[in-house]
């Protein structure tokens, strides 16, 4: 880890439920740093983790 930087990351499934990949973004913490970027930036990667999965046969799943 490095002082300054901050790294939101969400999984990637595929349809044997494993992990086969991950969606990140990394930053400056000056910029990304702030509770409100954190949530949104956080939201918009699990959603696209989400998307990525579901292309990849994931099971829907009821508690998202």
């Amino acid at each position: 880890m490095h002082e300054g930087v901050i790294s939101i990351a969400a999984p990637v499934f595929d349809y044997t439920e494993q992990v086969v990949a991950a969606v990140s973004v990394t930053g400056p913490t000056h910029r990304l740093g702030n509770h409100d970027a954190i949530m949104k930036l956080t939201k918009i990667i699990r959603e696209a983790a989400q998307k990525i999965s579901d292309r990849l046969g994931y099971p829907v799943r009821t508690e998202r």
